[in-house]
């Protein structure tokens, strides 16, 4: 299934932060990836990121109904040469 993207960052005076999601729904069933996070710098190399992540999707067709939903966090390190 083709999906549609959204991407939107904005910048503090020292963090960021951002949102990025895919979706679409319609007919049969949907599908939604959603992701809203921050970034931290550390120094010139190293940032911090965190965020939180929603998928939900699924499908109501005559042989099968099948959604699900699942809620997650994320932590990570962005390196830069």
């Amino acid at each position: 299934m083709p999906l549609l993207n959204l991407h939107a960052e904005y910048a503090f005076n020292s963090w960021s932060a951002y949102f990025e999601g895919d979706g679409l729904a319609g007919g049969p069933g949907r599908a939604f990836d959603l992701y809203l996070g921050g970034k931290i710098p550390l120094n010139d190399y190293l940032k911090i990121k965190a965020a939180y992540r929603l998928l939900e999707g699924g499908a109501d067709v005559a042989s099968v109904y099948n959604f699900t939903m699942v809620h997650f966090a994320t932590l990570g390190i962005i390196i830069h040469f």
